[in-house]
């Protein structure tokens, strides 16, 4: 779910007057300006020993590196849940209006065999005014926050170049679309340092990077700055992994590919139930908290809400298509042309043509029905 994105694009745009947003953004805004414009971190500076990729690497190049971000895993819940009601009162409406509702009013006779009365004509009017205002709450308010998970880019990420020395962020139109920023003005957000740089004891979190804009279209910030952020990778255990992280990123960008070596294993960008129901199942929380035995056991009480959950994180990833960047990023980032397209089509067009190989037997399952159904039928067509 995207929704640290979202809040970090609403609060330097400017609203539509009148709106609930507007009144909540002028709330909810910093009134002081984000900073003095100085760079903050040294982008020379190595702060850690030991590199740690975080398996947050999509793709590894001698020029590029493609990165995860920390909220592509926290996505299922607004899906599942949305999902249903949108399911439930939709499918409820049109399939009490087709099969009695409109043929009784068209025809005017009897419906399942009982004639007309007031308590029929009640009945059709909840079919033709309830239901399709519940219906349009849902989609008018509803559909927005799903916007946030589904029918959107299926990830975010951000392309690490150090030929030309800039870092892309791939996001929709609503997040503050496609930007590009300077590596050397970065800076990165290491939470855990006291005022003395102790990290001693220091909780991991997740890594943010920023950069100053000099327009801020939020009429309420009270200055012309803003701050565009990215979001990197999951919930680190401690402040030593997510300085790992940092260093990982930073000595790929400063020293080279030779400094920050290709993960043994990248990140898929396949959408499959087995890594959804290990993503949820992980929990993703910050400084080692799933790590206790606590939330060990918990996680075993609860495999059945977390296979429900597993569903929910499927539907909107396969809800959701596969990006790219732009022909020019592609191009200074020396990726292939025919290989960006059929990777494209690819993580597009199969995802729906294998998911049936899971759902079907799942559903056969619950249903009591025979698993190879298809098959029998597929062998008396042909």
């Amino acid at each position: 779910m995207y929704w640290m994105e979202w809040v970090a694009y609403v609060l330097r745009s400017r609203p539509k007057p009148g709106i609930i947003l507007d009144s909540i953004i002028q709330h909810i805004t910093v009134k002081d300006a984000p900073g003095d414009g100085q760079q903050v971190t040294d982008v020379r500076q190595r702060r850690s020993d030991t590199i740690d990729d975080h398996h947050a690497i999509y793709r590894h190049t001698n020029t590029y590196i493609d990165v995860c971000t920390y909220n592509d895993d926290k996505r299922g819940l607004i899906s599942l849940v949305l999902g249903v009601m949108y399911w439930g009162v939709g499918g409820l409406w049109l399939g009490d209006a087709l099969t009695d509702s409109v043929p009784a009013i068209w025809s005017w006779k009897k419906v399942n065999g009982e004639a007309i009365d007031a308590e029929m004509i009640f009945v059709m009017l909840v079919d033709f005014t309830v239901f399709p205002a519940v219906l349009y709450v849902l989609l008018r308010f509803g559909f927005p926050l799903w916007r946030l998970e589904a029918f959107t880019l299926r990830r975010l990420v951000v392309r690490f170049n150090r030929k030309t020395r800039k870092v892309y962020l791939l996001r929709p139109p609503y997040l503050g679309g496609v930007a590009v920023h300077d590596w050397e003005q970065v800076e990165a957000g290491l939470p855990g340092v006291d005022d003395e740089g102790d990290t001693a004891g220091a909780a991991g979190g997740f890594l943010i990077l920023g950069w100053m804009l000099e327009r801020n279209d939020n009429p309420y910030a009270g200055t012309t700055t803003a701050v565009d952020a990215a979001f990197l990778g999951g919930p680190c255990d401690d402040y030593a992994q997510l300085l790992g992280f940092w260093e990982y990123i930073r000595r790929f960008m400063e020293e080279g590919p030779q400094a920050a070596p290709r993960p043994r294993r990248l990140r898929t960008r396949w959408p499959n139930p087995v890594s959804s129901l290990l993503t949820v199942f992980r929990l993703n929380l910050p400084g080692g908290i799933g790590k206790l035995p606590f939330f060990r056991v918990l996680r075993v009480i609860m495999f059945p809400a977390f296979f429900i959950w597993m569903l929910g994180h499927q539907l909107s990833q396969l809800l959701s298509y596969e990006g790219r960047f732009p022909k020019a990023i592609r191009r200074v980032s020396g990726e292939s042309e025919l290989g960006s397209l059929l990777a494209l089509i690819g993580y597009n067009l199969l995802p729906l043509l294998y998911t049936p190989l899971w759902v079907w037997p799942l559903f056969a399952w619950l249903d009591n029905q025979d698993p190879w159904l298809p098959w029998h039928w597929l062998r008396s067509w042909l």
